[in-house]
């Protein structure tokens, strides 16, 4: 069980366009309950289009954010020197794009959440100029992953292809949900740069870096 409320800045996007504080995720994958949030309280950068969490600015609040709705992360906020702390789980899909430089935001007070950078339930849509930085973080990807632009990944990436499954995955298809890819695709110049953590003990961590190309890429874990 994991307490936002004790992370300080644990944030619960809910599909109504309410955003609570203080609410607590179990064994499910599923954060529930908290506080509500009024306006002008809520995370900066963050908007609510209807039907689903958007960061079109060139700023946005650290910390976590748990979203029942896909996600769109267009903006470009973070620096190399002062990145924005970010670890975004959403129950559907992410969208990446725009040139955001981004580190994962590591609460001290939950080690189960530190390294862990992205987390969908459905596809990772990556076409922008991602650059990651300052500590490595797993990007996890419940369904299909799809990357173009030229984005640096700093940790790792494992992409389920629908695995594991479980009791009420609202996505157990590759067609279910906010459908990017029925198959993951590669292009432009991405890479990755490993790097070992708690959340990465894959032989893969001690590589210093790689570059993901099509049809040739792959990695196990």
């Amino acid at each position: 069980m994991v307490n936002l409320g004790l992370l300080g800045k644990g944030y619960i996007l809910n599909n109504d366009g309410k955003i609570t504080v203080g609410g607590t995720c179990g064994s499910n994958g599923l954060c529930e309950g908290g506080i509500e949030l009024i306006w002008p309280a809520t995370p900066a950068g963050w908007e609510w289009d209807g039907t689903s969490w958007k960061v079109p600015s060139d700023s946005a609040a650290n910390g976590v954010f748990y979203a029942e709705t896909p996600v769109y992360v267009s903006g470009s906020p973070g620096t190399t020197s002062s990145p924005w702390e970010a670890t975004i789980i959403a129950r559907d899909s992410i969208e990446w794009s725009g040139n955001p430089v981004t580190k994962p935001f590591n609460p001290p007070s939950d080690p189960e959440l530190q390294y862990i950078h992205v987390v969908t339930g459905n596809d990772l849509k990556v076409n922008g100029n991602i650059g990651m930085v300052g500590h490595e973080g797993a990007i996890l990807v419940h369904q299909q992953i799809g990357v173009s632009g030229n984005p640096t990944f700093y940790g790792f990436v494992q992409v389920g292809n629908g695995n594991p499954t479980w009791s009420g995955d609202p996505f157990a298809s590759n067609t279910s949900g906010k459908n990017h890819y029925d198959t993951s695709e590669f292009s432009g110049e991405a890479k990755i740069a490993y790097s070992c953590s708690a959340n990465c003990t894959h032989a893969a961590c001690g590589t210093v870096s790689a570059k993901m190309v099509p049809g040739s890429w792959r990695d196990v874990f």
